[in-house]
């Protein structure tokens, strides 16, 4: 019944009035629709299979008592939402598994409408992009405000402006400019009404994940947080047994600036000592001072993958710090490259903290080849390649590429680095650890020996094919993006069982 308009109403009321019955707890429909739809939401089908259609034309309940009892809850709960979805998915019923463990009852339930087991569904789209954020460490949870920007790239693919990590359900929504990952997903068509999404399997969708953008963003930031926030403890019984197999050659270069005490008769085997400070700040693509750059005591002082450009002064120098992971006999090869006219050049210098000074070398406007054809060198011990401005810090940035072969007293190979090759940003585990890590963010549960086993075979195939390219930049960090993308790829992430 709907009341006459009170005097206190600005509009009759009529509307108001209208909701308020519908609210009430009374109404025969209102409940069981919006019950259904939750249902739905977790299940990938409703109770009713129509779920904008509840008359005539639309199918029957299959579980018709279920269906009121949830509609008869969900008003009982004051139509809380958040209570309604936390009972379905602590139900019996929704922590099923998707294996057909009784074969009377997966010849009785077919189809899966009798609910035997739980059905494997894909992700929404919307729900595919913020679990590789979280995963990544990106995701942005604020509440509220305005809807992120859309807009096309050059081969005209809509994508989130500025890369934003927000939340997708703030992503505006033109009919005009859909998001192409969202789109691909299945995200529903704006210019109608969509009761209920599709689900499909398209080979557009591989090809999203294989070579979009986003998808491969995300896996290049899974890769830092990995080699960041991996614990050392992290399934540490089960990656120990691989460290010794697979060994990160990164992890035996480190990147700083100081300086080099030598005496006043300077040459090679001078007992010269380093004063060695770590570079604090990681940009991505080079090591320098601070964020700040030039850094206001450090000056230029850079590291990248093919040289850098010392600091201020040559208490400022920046080093290449490699420490020899077992004893032998190494050879250094490499070449010392100056390009501008300008300043008087720069100097570089390798020391052991063992023998002193190694060998010296000046270059300005030219390339110089700094090869050391035998260092013996114990377990431990330190070589650093050091470069600094000489005099004047004008013009000094450089490119000093070296490579170390380490062999034992009879000549066989014990392995090989390669300045270039190795660089890389901060690390604080193992390979191993790191994958392992990815398994737990990924996939929420413990990676199983023979995962990691394969997943340690794909790294060292990816480096091997990086180093025998001779592409530059981290090689580790390039090949474990490649195996986060097959993680952030694969059925596991993308479904739920």
């Amino acid at each position: 019944e709907i009341v006459d308009k009170a005097e206190s109403l600005p509009s009759s009321g009529r509307r108001l009035a209208w909701a308020q019955h519908l609210v009430n707890g009374k109404h025969p429909l209102v409940g069981r629709v919006l019950a259904n739809r939750i249902w739905l939401h977790h299940f990938g089908r409703g109770i009713v299979d129509t779920p904008g259609e509840f008359g005539i034309l639309g199918s029957r309940p299959t579980h018709p008592e279920l269906l009121d009892w949830l509609a008869d809850e969900l008003v009982r709960q004051g139509w809380s939402l958040k209570r309604m979805h936390k009972l379905i998915m602590m139900s019996s019923v929704y922590r099923q598994s998707s294996r057909r463990l009784d074969q009377r009852a997966a010849n009785l339930d077919s189809d899966g409408s009798l609910y035997s087991r739980y059905s494997v569904r894909r992700l929404e789209a919307e729900i595919v992009r913020d679990r590789m954020l979280a995963t990544c460490g990106r995701i942005d949870t604020t509440q509220f405000g305005p809807s992120v920007e859309v807009m096309e790239d050059f081969a005209g693919q809509v994508h989130v402006k500025d890369d934003s990590p927000r939340r997708s359900v703030y992503i505006q929504a033109r009919r005009s400019k859909p998001v192409s990952l969202l789109t691909a997903f299945d995200a529903p068509v704006m210019s109608i009404n969509c009761e209920r999404r599709t689900n499909s399997t398209v080979a557009l969708q591989s090809l999203m994940l294989m070579n979009g953008d986003f998808t491969l963003k995300q896996a290049e930031h899974l890769a830092k947080r990995l080699r960041t926030e991996s614990s050392v403890d992290l399934d540490r019984e089960l990656t120990a047994r691989f460290e010794t197999q697979f060994p990160s050659r990164s992890a035996a270069w480190q990147y700083g600036i100081g300086a080099v005490d030598v005496p006043a008769q300077e040459g090679a085997g001078s007992l010269a000592s380093v004063r060695f400070q770590p570079l604090s700040h990681w940009t991505g693509q080079q090591w320098q001072a601070g964020p700040v750059f030039p850094d206001p005591v450090a000056g230029y002082a850079l590291i990248h993958t093919a040289g850098g450009h010392p600091g201020d002064d040559t208490q400022r120098a920046v080093i290449r710090r490699w420490t020899a992971p077992q004893s032998g006999i190494v050879s250094l090869g490499g070449s010392l490259r100056h390009h501008s006219d300008a300043g008087d050049g720069v100097r570089a210098r390798v020391v052991s903290n063992q023998r002193g000074l190694v060998g010296t070398w000046t270059a300005k406007t030219n390339s110089v080849e700094t090869n050391v054809p035998k260092i013996e060198v114990q377990q431990g011990e330190i070589l650093d390649f050091v470069t600094d401005c000489i005099e004047t810090v004008t013009s000094d940035s450089f490119e000093w590429g070296v490579k170390l072969q380490l062999t034992d007293a009879a000549g066989a190979e014990l392995g090989r680095w390669d300045s270039a090759a190795d660089f890389h940003g901060p690390i604080t585990t193992s390979i191993p650890q790191q994958i392992a890590c990815a398994w737990r963010l990924a996939y929420c549960r413990p990676i199983t020996p023979e995962e990691l086993e394969m997943s340690c075979q794909f790294m060292e195939q990816q480096l091997q094919t990086l180093r025998a390219s001779s592409a530059a930049g981290d090689h580790e960090s390039i090949a474990l993006s490649s195996l986060c993308q097959q993680i952030l790829s694969s059925n596991e992430f993308l479904y739920i069982d």
